[in-house]
């Protein structure tokens, strides 16, 4: 079948700026979820340099994959302008568009915000203050939807002229408070979790050092009463407490010529 040059020109161009909206759509959302996974992998641990370098280099991409939605998209409405003004009556590009707009200003909070003030080589995430922690898991959770919501407006076609702007904007809304409201529990469960093994991990430190044995293996004894001997003290380090066992007390002795100076 014939084409007119006209028809010839709509058909090249509009599969230009679909390769190009899915190769953008493709950078962003692979790099996003690359960017926040690798935060998450090391959000227990101290930040190396090249981590932040990764960051940073991941992020380009990330960039790259805004930059060629904009384009596309924009490209995408002056095809229709031109060639078919009916499919601007479709609800869903402009909550496409809003979407990625939301995308864009929350892709300049994290560049300004997080990777340039807050991520810093030797920071343990996981330590950041609370209030901290929940401005970055809302822009985490608002760069995360954002992507993946976007992706399935663009794949499901039923969606077409049947779904008003609002009602997608309104679920983008619910999914967007119901990922942020479990990423906050997530968090404050870690947080108390942690908590409760640094308490048990420095209770444990403080139990086994050296002096604190042997204070408590040499401390003096109450008196005793005995038939024979009368009322009397045991001699000091002869008697162990119940709360420090053998291997501990021998340990104890060992040093403590080092503590006493004796």
């Amino acid at each position: 079948m014939a084409y007119s040059n006209l028809e010839y020109l709509f058909f090249s161009t509009h599969t230009l700026l679909v390769i190009g909206h899915l190769f953008g759509l493709l950078l962003g959302l692979g790099g996003a979820t690359l960017l926040y996974g690798y935060l998450a992998k090391n959000a227990f641990k101290p930040i190396h340099p090249e981590v932040i370098e990764t960051f940073h280099f991941i992020a380009i991409f990330v960039t790259l994959g805004l930059v060629l939605l904009w384009i596309t998209g924009f490209g995408f409405l002056l095809e229709y302008s031109l060639f078919a003004p009916e499919k601007l009556q479709n609800q869903k590009i402009y909550a496409k568009l809003t979407i990625v707009t939301i995308l864009t200003l929350n892709g300049l909070f994290v560049h300004s915000y997080v990777l340039n003030k807050i991520i810093s080589p030797g920071l343990i995430l996981i330590r950041l203050p609370y209030k901290t922690k929940v401005h970055l898991a809302l822009l985490a959770t608002t760069s995360g939807v954002s992507w993946y919501f976007a992706f399935c407006l663009g794949v499901i076609k039923e969606y077409n002229n049947t779904v008003s702007y609002g009602a997608l904007v309104l679920t983008y809304l619910v999914v967007l408070l119901f990922v942020f409201a479990s990423v906050l529990y997530l968090i404050s469960f870690l947080e108390k979790h942690l908590h409760q093994m640094h308490f048990n991990a420095s209770h444990r430190n403080n139990s086994l050092h050296p002096q604190n044995y042997y204070n408590q293996a040499m401390a003096p004894q109450p008196l005793q009463y005995s038939r024979n001997q009368g009322p009397h003290q045991p001699a000091m380090g002869m008697q162990m407490p119940s709360i420090v066992n053998k291997v501990a007390y021998e340990r104890a002795k060992t040093q403590q010529k080092y503590y006493t100076g004796t």
